[in-house]
């Protein structure tokens, strides 16, 4: 007889699957249930419900991505005796390479799709608490550490940054797919080449950004002084 653990971690497993090959409207209790070969009532026992298994899937697809950034980051804190000096190369690729490779981190692409589609769809779902706090201290991480190589920019505005460049890599894991098949190209992308534009795109943007701020702060200085 299987364990309260073996239980709820396949039907957790059926869940994903069928989340990812179908999205999460159109699955229901019953066919993760049937899927996972256990009894109709186990999800209510594990999960209290369907949303319940819903917001524990996305706790599990969530989070080891952004665990992931906040280590890479870490150690790229701890590699280094200033912050200053860390590549921006570095930075990037720490903060988009969970979201350009999620395979590497335990989690498909369709899946990670179906998710960002869920919460532009419906923007009052509410984001699981744990996942909320993780992307909250992914963000000021990388803004703090980005900030400190690029001092026009505010916190804000290093957060829209990433926001743009992480819409990037969704974009072309979604429409991208698209336009390669209507090109006639291979549908799947080169991830490490698509993550190698992205960084380059941003750090351009950055770079062009934060000259421009500093032109713009030093015509102030000017205008105070004259």
């Amino acid at each position: 007889m299987p364990s309260k653990i073996e239980t709820k971690e396949k039907i957790l497993k059926a869940a994903w699957k069928l989340f990812a090959e179908r999205g999460f409207e159109d699955v229901s209790v019953r066919d993760v249930t049937k899927k996972a070969n256990v009894n109709l009532a186990a999800v209510s026992y594990y999960f209290g419900g369907r949303d319940g298994l819903i917001q524990e899937t996305l706790e599990r697809c969530m989070n080891p991505l952004n665990d992931a950034r906040l280590k890479m980051l870490e150690e790229a804190v701890r590699s280094h005796a200033k912050v200053e000096q860390i590549p921006t190369e570095t930075v990037l690729e720490a903060f988009l390479r969970p979201m350009v490779k999620p395979e590497d981190y335990g989690l498909s692409v369709d899946l990670m799709l179906r998710l960002v589609a869920r919460y532009l769809i419906e923007q009052d779902y509410k984001v699981p608490s744990t996942s909320q706090k993780k992307y909250t201290e992914v963000f000021q991480c990388f803004s703090q550490v980005l900030c400190a190589k690029y001092p026009s920019f505010s916190p804000t505005e290093m957060t829209d940054r990433l926001i743009f460049s992480a819409g990037s890599a969704i974009y072309s894991h979604g429409l991208g797919r698209n336009a390669r098949r209507m090109m006639g190209e291979d549908n799947a992308a080169d991830t490490d080449n698509l993550l190698n534009q992205i960084v380059a795109i941003t750090i351009a943007g950055l770079e062009a950004g934060n000259d421009l701020g500093s032109t713009t702060l030093s015509s102030q200085k000017e205008a105070v002084t004259a």
